[in-house]
């Protein structure tokens, strides 16, 4: 401080020469703090502070009394701490430096205009107002390096609040991380673990792959055997059937015949009776004829029974070839449907196939992908490491 009162030239005879001017401008100041109050009220920041936190009216008396402490001509630790105060409320209720500054300097300058007025003459005016400015310079300075000592702890406060809240922001995002790190590798080791089983199982199935689509190959070969087999079947099937129909003209061929044999036999034995008995009415004499004639007559019975039972015979016969025929269109029927079925197993064995051969084309795709993720893993892995390293580095770390 007494640097600062050195270097403004602030001596005892100023101090001497304000409290002289106290007398002087006492009945002047209330015009001074009126002209001081209305260029203030031009600012509407200013009005709005002042509305805030107080009156006019008692800031007219609050800076009237301030005013008449000045012209005391005392600086003392009363007068110094009567100046941080006014520094502390400027700073609390937010007034900006700038704006002291202005309303110093109007203040000032009504002052000097009352001086300049009241002190007549020009070299006592001149020492006036040089005293009252370094007063004024000095009481500047008070304030202002407070109102910077205060803006200054704000600053640090302000830094060390934030300064904790990152603090805590580290170690809650610390924490978080830690549990996002050690759930991140429970699962990456999970993964690694899935990818290996699942590489086995991609092994696996290939083989299984294989085995079934040698087996769907082998399975192939037999329809088209069966396939086969039923083909001929069926042309087996149409050929007895076409044979039994011809069976079956023959014994309407071999029908009509035994009508014919029978017809013949039944004009036999008319015959053969006829001639019996024209024997009979020769007496002795047609004996021989007779016993000829009764044994043709044998001979035309026997052959009608004969050719009966063989109708007989073929008509049975008919009724087996009619349900030899019928079984035979069932099984025909039965083939065509089963060689129909066949050709949709071979082709749904083809298709079987060929999906299977696609499958196995498309798994060493799939083992690359897997190997890619394993290989991931490994390097997700590596990185959650790392991270975690940081995060513990960052604990460690005092945030500046």
């Amino acid at each position: 401080m007494k640097l600062q009162l050195e270097m403004i030239r602030l001596k005892e005879e100023d101090l001497q020469r304000v409290k002289m001017l106290k007398a002087l401008l006492a009945d002047q100041l209330d015009d001074v703090i009126h002209r001081f109050y209305q260029a203030v009220m031009k600012s509407s920041e200013l009005e709005s502070i002042i509305e805030r936190h107080s009156t006019i009216v008692q800031l007219k008396k609050v800076i009237h009394q301030h005013i008449i402490e000045l012209f005391d001509g005392t600086i003392d630790e009363a007068f110094i701490h009567k100046r941080l105060s006014v520094a502390k409320v400027h700073y609390r209720i937010g007034l900006k430096p700038k704006w002291y500054m202005c309303a110093f300097q109007q203040l000032q300058n009504g002052l000097v205009q009352k001086i300049t007025e009241k002190v007549e003459d020009l070299t006592l005016q001149y020492q006036c107002i040089s005293s009252i400015s370094k007063l004024l310079s000095f009481e500047q300075q008070l304030v202002l390096e407070a109102y910077e000592r205060e803006t200054q702890l704000a600053i640090e406060q302000e830094h060390e609040k934030a300064q904790a809240e990152m603090t805590n922001a580290i170690e809650r995002t610390s924490a978080s991380l830690t549990q996002i790190v050690s759930d991140g590798m429970v699962i990456t080791k999970e993964l690694s673990r899935n990818s290996n089983q699942l590489l086995t199982s991609v092994d696996s199935t290939k083989e299984k792959v294989n085995e079934t689509c040698t087996l769907a190959s082998s399975g192939q070969g037999v329809m088209a055997k069966l396939n086969a087999s039923f083909s001929e079947m069926e042309t087996t099937s149409s050929d007895a059937y076409l044979l039994i129909e011809q069976l079956s003209s023959s014994f309407e061929e071999v029908i009509h015949s035994m009508r014919v044999i029978t017809n013949i036999a039944d004009q036999t034995n008319l015959l053969s009776l006829n001639a019996a008995i024209e024997a009979a009415r020769a007496g002795e004499v047609g004996k021989g004829f007779s016993i000829v004639a009764e044994e043709v007559r044998k001979l035309s019975d026997a052959t009608k029974t004969s050719a009966d039972s063989v109708g007989e015979l073929i008509d049975r016969a008919n009724v087996d070839m009619e349900k030899v025929k019928n079984v035979m269109k069932r099984l025909d029927s039965l083939v065509k449907t089963n060689e129909s079925s066949c050709s949709s197993a071979n082709e749904s064995f083809e298709e079987i196939v060929n999906s299977l051969q696609l499958t196995v084309n498309e798994l060493p795709k799939a083992n690359h992908h897997i190997e890619l993720v394993s290989n991931s893993t490994h390097g997700i892995n590596e990185a959650i490491v790392f991270i975690n390293q940081a995060i513990e580095s960052l604990k460690t770390e005092k945030v500046i």
